[in-house]
């Protein structure tokens, strides 16, 4: 098997900006996007409070979202959590002493919730063939032999 072969998919990612004021509270703006730069609804963006309940991001009529947070409930950073159904879920850590306007690029997952595949690259992994028929296939490595048999649908 040929790991080198595997194509890799591009990761989520954001670009930010950020500025400080002297209010009470901070404001974290984000515009949402998949990889081709459409605007993505039905996203989920939450925080972990001080009483260690999640906030959802506030949503409005065009899609975009905002928290406001308190400042001084946070030393340093701030866990935002970004995920949404078939995608590449994002965690954002970032200092709870700024406002930031956040735009989040979303790639794709062929899986829900929060496991994601790994791809493997730059791997080699060789078998001897021990018999090979029709229905099955016998491998061999340096540790084990296996048998795949091929699904009769």
């Amino acid at each position: 098997m040929n790991y080198n072969l595997t194509s890799l998919k591009e990761n989520s990612y954001f670009k930010s900006k950020s500025y400080f004021n002297e209010k009470d509270s901070i404001t974290l703006e984000f515009n949402v996007y998949n990889l081709e730069e459409e605007p993505l609804k039905n996203v989920m963006i939450y925080y972990l409070n001080e009483q260690k309940e999640f906030v959802d991001a506030n949503e409005d009529k065009d899609g975009n979202r905002t928290l406001v947070l308190k400042k001084g409930h946070y030393k340093d950073k701030v866990e935002v959590f970004i995920d949404g159904e078939f995608l590449d879920k994002q965690i954002l850590v970032l200092r709870a002493d700024r406002n930031y306007i956040l735009e989040i690029y979303m790639s794709n997952s062929e899986s829900q919730g929060f496991y994601h595949p790994k791809a493997i690259k730059g791997d080699i992994q060789a078998y001897k063939i021990l018999n090979f028929e029709d229905n099955f296939i016998e491998l061999k490595n340096t540790e084990v032999n296996f048998k795949l048999i091929k699904n009769k649908n």
